[in-house]
């Protein structure tokens, strides 16, 4: 097998933690919240790390958004729009939040923002990455997954172009001040959202099966069981091939008609990264 070239990128400086971006997700927010009255238990002796608590309206009422998702206002034709008209609370928090952290693409921007998130899935510990090309952050889940005590740690990439990355983390950079060697890395990458079975009136006629609820990350074959209708009457995949679904009955998600995220699963081949050297 061929090596692959090795990746060089600058050393990180500025680093952001940031909980509450949905504020219902407690885990991130109590995460947050204990940073911002023990900022020590975050020094680092060679780069910043600023906790910040994303959407505080939201967190205050304890509902995913006051207005609309947060983590879906980062898009330039949002974050641009006319000053002049009135703007959602998470619009106005968007925009604050990308002078803060951002512009993206910028010079200015923070190096690297770790945004905390719950789901009512039963996905376990996993890491949501927007691209599988992006060689910083394949190489740090592949670093977590080494590292992390206690059980599996999936990693799950959306494969977004750049253009439509419109979530908070994409704020900041990616450059990473570390080595890491040539390695592999299994990812999940999506392949469609499936939605509940419906009624003619397009009401949900059935319910994940029983044998399917809490399987996220495990193999979905056609023929399974995968819905159980009001009636009780079995429903098949009738998908082609095999897939691997999560965020299997995610209660946030039922609003965008999504049983699950069908996806299948690919083995990278990583690069190794050295950390920029200064002089000549």
């Amino acid at each position: 097998m061929t090596s692959a070239p090795a990746v060089t990128f600058a050393p990180l400086s500025r680093v952001a933690v940031v909980g509450g971006t949905h504020g219902n997700e407690m885990s991130g927010i109590f995460l947050a919240r204990h940073w911002l009255k023990n900022p020590s238990d975050l020094k680092r002796s060679t780069f910043s790390v600023m906790p910040l608590v994303a959407n505080q309206q939201a967190v205050e009422r304890c509902v995913r958004y006051v207005d609309q998702d947060l983590n879906r206002c980062f898009l330039p034709e949002i974050l641009n729009v006319d000053s002049n008209q009135t703007l959602s609370s998470e619009v106005t928090r968007a925009r604050e939040l990308n002078r803060l952290l951002g512009p993206q693409g910028s010079e200015e921007a923070i190096d690297l923002i770790i945004d905390l998130h719950n789901t009512t899935a039963n996905i376990g510990d996993c890491l949501l990455v927007k691209n599988s090309s992006d060689h910083f952050v394949t190489q740090m889940a592949s670093y977590v997954q080494r590292n992390l005590a206690g059980g599996a740690c999936h990693v799950f990439a959306f494969e977004l172009a750049a253009e439509r990355v419109c979530d908070l983390s994409s704020r900041g950079k990616h450059d990473f001040g570390t080595e890491f060697p040539e390695c592999e890395l299994e990812i999940y990458r999506p392949l469609k959202n499936v939605d509940f079975p419906r009624d003619v009136d397009r009401n949900i006629s059935a319910i994940i099966h029983p044998e399917r609820q809490d399987m996220d990350w495990v193999p979905l074959n056609p023929g399974d069981a995968v819905f159980l209708s009001l009636g009780e009457e079995t429903i098949a995949y009738d998908g082609d091939s095999t897939v691997y679904p999560i965020f299997i009955n995610e209660a946030a998600y039922y609003e965008t008609k999504t049983a699950f995220c069908a996806t299948d699963r690919v083995m990278l081949q990583l690069p190794p990264i050295h950390r920029e050297r200064s002089g000549g």
